[in-house]
């Protein structure tokens, strides 16, 4: 039976297998030194396990390079790490669930998508799994270690910088007050303001 569990164990042994983390538990693992060329896949559901609360969030964010969100359709919460470290800079790889649905545009991040729906949960996180290593061999993993001469990771650069482009202006909340005013505030004093005066 492949669960989210089983998935997120075979994503690390993928890892581990291809030399991309050290070996040993993985508790916290940061990138980003001037040594570390790790791609770090950060599962987000894997904090309140460790121990860690919302105040070191942050801290994760800042070290990690992929964050890999993998809950079955429809039990997406609300996605708010994933939006964080989008617009932190930290490309996305996730279900087509929740806010990556509408938030993903096709070069800011990626979907896991393994064409299978239904009611057999062993079936589609087998084909959810399936699309997850196809993507960290054929695209992930070749972008972040693909380098130019001054050991520029450009394509992996040019995903970064979409990532904050196109989620920042739509998941911040600056946008969310904004709409609230237009959509909700505004038109609830026009009407009390109209009934008022009537």
């Amino acid at each position: 039976m492949t669960t989210t569990r089983s998935i997120r164990a075979a994503v690390l042994a993928f890892v581990r297998a291809h030399d991309l983390l050290p070996p040993g538990p993985l508790v916290v693992a940061v990138s980003g030194g001037a040594d570390s060329t790790a791609l770090l896949l950060l599962l987000a559901d894997l904090a309140p396990q460790l121990g860690l609360d919302l105040h070191v969030a942050h801290f994760l964010v800042q070290g990690c390079d992929v964050w890999l969100n993998n809950p079955r359709k429809p039990l997406e919460a609300s996605g708010t790490s994933g939006m964080k470290a989008a617009i932190n800079g930290v490309p996305h790889l996730s279900i087509g669930d929740g806010w990556w649905a509408e938030g993903f545009s096709g070069a800011n991040g990626w979907v896991i998508d393994g064409g299978v729906t239904g009611d057999n949960s062993d079936a589609v996180d087998a084909a959810d799994a399936h699309a997850l290593y196809r993507l960290l061999e054929e695209q992930i993993v070749p972008a972040f270690y693909e380098r130019d001469a001054a050991q520029v990771p450009h394509r992996w650069v040019a995903t970064i910088k979409e990532a904050i482009r196109t989620v920042a202006p739509r998941f911040g909340a600056r946008r969310m007050v904004k709409e609230y005013v237009e959509r909700m505030y505004a038109p609830a004093l026009d009407r009390r303001l109209t009934k008022s005066q009537a």
